[in-house]
């Protein structure tokens, strides 16, 4: 789901007592805007906000979940591959990040700190899109 879709389901699975769509724009400029200002972001740049059960129409909480448009995921090891011997050493350690030059400062920082086969990649709609690695090789 998109972000534009988020924001319909955000505002209808609230009580019409329990949402100000005005004062939500003039505080945070748009709905979408205050979403991601509340919202966690995890893996693939999925967001995910959840609303009160005082707030919905249902009476429980709701998780709202959407991806960002555009994010990019580093990802490292702490141990080079041949002496990654527990499963759990072969699980990359993973940021998601919005803005690039962010992204970029993060990976390098990874490997200025000595870890393995750090990489970066631009991510649309929850899915791989590029390899960027290119901007984090130190030559």
């Amino acid at each position: 789901m998109n972000v534009k879709e988020a924001v319909k389901q955000f505002i209808s699975a609230h009580k019409p007592d329990r949402i100000d769509v005005d004062y939500i724009v003039e505080g945070y400029g748009s709905v979408e805007e205050y979403m991601e200002c509340g919202a966690w972001m995890g893996d693939l740049g999925e967001y995910q906000l959840e609303i009160s059960g005082f707030d919905t129409k249902s009476g429980h909480p709701e998780i709202i979940n959407w991806f960002a448009d555009e994010a990019f995921q580093i990802a490292w090891f702490e141990l080079p591959y041949e002496k990654r011997r527990q499963p759990e050493d072969h699980v990359p350690w993973t940021v998601v990040d919005e803005d690039l030059v962010c992204a970029i400062r993060h990976a390098r920082q990874q490997i200025n700190k000595g870890k393995y086969d750090v990489s970066l990649v631009s991510l649309e709609n929850g899915e791989p899109a590029e390899d960027l690695c290119f901007w984090i090789d130190q030559r």
